[in-house]
């Protein structure tokens, strides 16, 4: 990891800690950063409160740096702000810096209803300890987790010639310029998190603020690892069927 990307990495994680403060005991900042959803910093429509949350974290930045860093924090403070509130309430922390250079194995987190009302209701829980990962590896874990829903006896198991819409809608983002990311991505992770599937804001925003980096270098870079990270969650969960369906078939001594 480069000094320009462990700046950009600490810079993001103490955003992101104030934002969850803010979300939590800041009824007013919270709204104020819920209503920025899907909107450009420059909008007037942005309200002070907001401001006064993201602008301390854009210190000492300047020209197209500070435009990129600024509009991907603007978005991923809406997006937190923007959580049912059950999701909200069970978001993890991000994985350290420098963890993106060594992933841990993903875990699949558990799903259940999104309404964020009826916090009474009953509901698979989250899993213990799952890690964020990379947006694909979310998309992953959902597409994983839809499989077992859809069949237990089948779970995890793809149609080569059918795209998961998980699949589908990690392909839609990852050929989109800037503009296109922000616009197609408040759904994506609605959607994500109505599953209760974690999602890593610390490295989206590091992601959202380096796609433009180099022309197209930065969107490919991190195209490169959503998809590598959605294909790899895929990869473990078959080796794990396989490991499974190939101790369910060996003969016990009960059997010989």
């Amino acid at each position: 990891m480069t000094p320009a990307q462990q700046d950009l990495r600490e810079r993001a994680g103490k955003l992101v800690a104030h934002v969850r403060d803010s979300v939590e005991h800041r009824p007013g900042e919270r709204s104020a950063l819920r209503r920025a959803l899907g909107r450009h910093p420059d909008d007037t429509e942005i309200r002070p409160a907001a401001r006064r949350v993201i602008s301390p974290h854009l210190h000492d930045l300047h020209g197209p740096q500070r435009e990129a860093v600024e509009r991907a924090f603007y978005a991923v403070a809406a997006l937190i702000a923007a959580q049912p509130r059950r999701a909200r309430d069970e978001d993890i922390e991000p994985t350290p810096p420098g963890d993106d250079d060594h992933p841990p194995q993903p875990e699949a987190p558990a799903t259940a209803d999104d309404s964020g009302e009826a916090d009474h209701a009953p509901g698979p829980q989250p899993s213990t300890g799952a890690v964020a990962l990379d947006l694909g590896s979310a998309l992953g874990n959902s597409s994983v987790e839809a499989a077992k829903a859809r069949s237990p006896q089948s779970s995890g198991d793809r149609d080569e010639q059918q795209e998961a819409p998980q699949e589908k809608r990690l392909h839609l983002l990852c050929r989109q310029d800037l503009d296109g990311l922000h616009r197609h991505l408040p759904r994506i992770v609605r959607f994500l998190r109505s599953e209760r599937v974690a999602v890593d804001w610390t490295r989206l925003a590091c992601d959202l603020a380096t796609w433009r980096e180099g022309g197209t270098n930065g969107r490919n870079r991190v195209a490169k690892q959503w998809l590598d990270g959605y294909y790899r969650v895929l990869s473990i969960e078959e080796t794990r069927k396989r490991r499974t369906k190939q101790a369910d078939d060996t003969p016990t001594g009960d059997d010989a």
